[in-house]
């Protein structure tokens, strides 16, 4: 593979800090508290040199969810190679994402309600949906493939509810002060292991 050139490598470094500048104030002080001011003054750039790489502040929250979303997926893949039956899978993916959302800290509930606001206001949001029903159907396949989910009801329908217990947890989370994630994460996981998996091997 050719080696990038050095100002492709610059322009890279560039936007990662101001993505990772970006990132850190959203979750501290919030998405609407933080100017791109700031963001240049955390990321050691020229007020300039921002917009040459963003035409936005909010173009910056466009690529943290494309980030978060990957790390989203990479919780899904990490729940499906574990060596476990799919009640064990569905509590580890459960309390991974509702632990790291829990200790972003308080501002990332305005964090992750601009972020599902950013996804429903734009055009590519099958794009983004049609990736994490994927990863949902995938988790399913796997408890079927090791025969511990239940044949009574499509991949489809089965990963759906997964899907639906997810999303209901993050809108919570991000909407309601308060709200013990972990603790509804964890009751979530149990109750869907009990409506997905086989009844004869419980």
């Amino acid at each position: 593979m050719p080696e990038t050139p050095r100002r492709e490598r610059r322009r890279l470094e560039i936007q990662s800090r101001i993505i990772e500048a970006a990132h850190h104030l959203f979750q501290s002080q919030g998405y609407r508290g933080t100017t791109v001011t700031q963001i240049c003054e955390q990321a050691d750039v020229a007020y300039k040199t921002f917009f040459n790489h963003f035409p936005s502040k909010h173009d910056v929250l466009v690529e943290i969810e494309q980030r978060s979303l990957e790390n989203i997926l990479s919780h899904f893949d990490l729940a499906i190679a574990t060596v476990a039956s799919t009640r064990d899978r569905l509590a580890l993916l459960f309390e991974r994402i509702a632990r790291e959302a829990e200790d972003a800290g308080p501002m990332n509930r305005e964090l992750l309600t601009e972020l599902i606001h950013s996804v429903h206001s734009r055009g590519d949001e099958p794009e983004q949906v049609q990736r994490v029903i994927q990863a949902t159907e995938r988790l399913v396949e796997a408890g079927r493939a090791q025969g511990d989910v239940r044949l009574d009801q499509s991949v489809a329908t089965l990963a759906e509810l997964i899907r639906g217990s997810f999303y209901v947890l993050m809108i919570s989370f991000g909407n309601l002060a308060d709200y013990p994630i972990v603790e509804r994460a964890a009751a979530l996981a149990s109750i869907l292991a009990d409506s997905i998996e086989d009844a004869e091997r419980r």
